[in-house]
């Protein structure tokens, strides 16, 4: 019985932990994305993704970096020599 308890435990403290974990990365500003660009090339290039896919994905990601970049304000600090014409 008391391994059921502690399953049970565990169980709800690590969907708690992953909760807070995705609260906080929001609090942040940092966007939510299930790719980065690098994972996307990586699936064109293994033939995992059309080049449709990957195309229309991609744009996908830059749109939600630049609503992410939005958020963070419209004349936020930039990289040295980076302006934000350049996404």
């Amino acid at each position: 019985m008391w391994t059921v308890v502690l399953v049970g435990l565990t169980l709800v403290l690590a969907v708690g932990l992953f909760a807070l974990r995705r609260w906080v990365k929001r609090e942040d500003g940092r966007a939510e994305s299930a790719w980065t660009l690098h994972e996307l090339t990586q699936l064109r290039d293994s033939g995992e993704l059309t080049i449709e896919q990957y195309e229309r994905l991609r744009a996908n990601l830059v749109a939600e970096i630049r609503r992410t970049i939005g958020k963070v304000g419209k004349d936020g600090p930039m990289a040295d020599g980076e302006s934000k014409g350049d996404l």
